[in-house]
């Protein structure tokens, strides 16, 4: 873990998904405490109520499946075609602008 950390960019990304699930815990925390100032004794429900909101968000702003491949539609029907006695990637994902292999 120490290692990964060593690299910049891994430990941005470390370092903001915990901001995040900080962020997160503490938006929860703060709703309750929310619900029970409004509510009072019915805190129960209407956290309840408000934390379904939030679920049905998530599921309705989530993303849907793509219908076809998403970075390359070539590579759906890529065949592994052989270049110099190798194997060579999709055209989509060749270092050569033309999509042939460069020998």
């Amino acid at each position: 873990m120490i290692r990964a950390l060593s690299h910049p960019v891994y430990r941005r990304l470390f370092v903001a998904q915990v901001v995040a699930l900080a962020g997160t815990g503490l938006a929860t925390v703060a709703l309750g405490l929310l619900a029970y100032d409004l509510a009072g004794p019915r805190a129960g429900a209407v956290l309840g109520t408000a934390l379904a909101i939030k679920m049905v968000a998530y599921v309705v702003v989530a993303p849907s499946p793509p219908r076809s491949s998403p970075a390359c539609p070539a590579a759906a029907s890529w065949s592994a075609p052989t270049c110099c006695g190798a194997p060579s990637p999709p055209p989509c994902r060749s270092s050569a602008p033309s999509g042939r292999c460069t020998c």
